[in-house]
């Protein structure tokens, strides 16, 4: 490369989009199921609490109609998000992913924080529960919720974990309250219904409010929480050929689709010849990293950066 040429070559490396729609379409047949057991077993689970006189048991059907609210929402998302790119949208639908997993996370936390309104005047006058009712309920919790949490455990999707984590906070929910039921049935404990409807809710809060801040920090571009712009930079320039590396972007599409765009500039003396593969070289130190997506502009030492963000 000649010193007193200012070269511009954009490169782009791309993932299968094929793959990812079939990724899409198994996350949300997974969805599917759990959509169908959470839904029916909210049923149950009201039904069960006004038999019983359990607020535990109808803290948790309220907060299961909450999860297969945001379920469905999941669904949709996780659908919209398997379709190709358009014209419009030059990345795709992978965004309406993390758009489920902020709503569902919002979802819950404003749920739990009512359904604890609710309850704590329970905890100053306690009422008898049916604890027989209460055990039977929550052995079919249980096995219901764990069945739809382990069709959702074997994906990556931002939106399907926050779905997972939903249901196995049922299935710790619902330990908890054969726990309850069991120490009530044994010793009167009945100040303990309230008490697990309101320790359940602070947990659920506790575990939303990390998947709200972390699908935020996705729809804002933040660079991904394994990544810093300095150390891709560091990276970049590591490579031999590369003087140096600036106007780095570092972001991420879905929470797991990582994309990377910066202007690259190479020694005077690097040929013409030599930039395909230098430009391969930063790619595969990239993708090492985890980063999907490049694009990347080639310059000489020579020349200013005319086009640098200030």
């Amino acid at each position: 490369m000649e010193t007193d040429t200012h070269t511009h070559n954009h490169d782009h490396g791309h993932d299968d989009d094929h793959g990812g729609l079939a990724h899409n379409h198994a996350v949300a047949g997974d969805l599917r199921i759990a959509l169908g057991v959470n839904v029916l077993f909210t049923g149950i689970e009201f039904a069960g609490g006004l038999l019983t006189n359990s607020v535990a048991i109808l803290a948790d059907a309220v907060h299961d109609l909450g999860d297969s609210v945001t379920l469905g929402i999941a669904l949709i998302m996780e659908r919209i998000a398997g379709k190709g790119r358009t014209q419009q949208l030059t990345f795709g639908y992978r965004r309406f992913s993390v758009l489920g997993a902020l709503i569902t996370g919002l979802v819950l936390v404003v749920g739990s924080i009512t359904v604890l309104i609710h309850t704590i005047p329970r905890m100053l006058a306690p009422e008898a529960v049916n604890t027989t009712g209460m055990i039977g309920l929550s052995l079919l919790g249980i096995a219901m919720n764990t069945v739809a949490a382990l069709r959702l455990s074997r994906t990556d999707s931002m939106n399907a974990r926050a779905a997972f984590l939903h249901l196995m906070e049922d299935v710790f929910g619902w330990i908890a309250v054969l726990t309850g039921a069991i120490a009530i049935r044994l010793w009167g404990l009945l100040w303990l219904d309230p008490l697990l409807s309101i320790g359940i809710n602070f947990y659920i809060v506790f575990r939303a409010i990390p998947i709200f801040v972390r699908a935020l920090r996705v729809l804002l571009q933040y660079a991904p929480g394994s990544l810093s712009v300095d150390e891709v930079s560091e990276l970049i320039t590591e490579v031999p050929g590369v003087e140096d590396a600036h106007d780095v972007h570092l972001w991420t599409l879905d929470g797991n689709y990582t994309l990377l765009s910066a202007h690259v500039v190479a020694d005077a003396d690097t040929t013409l010849s030599a930039l395909e593969p230098l430009k391969h070289e930063i790619r595969s130190a990239l993708r090492d990293k985890g980063i999907q997506h490049v694009t990347l502009e080639l310059e000489s030492s020579s020349a200013g950066c005319s086009d640098c963000d200030l």
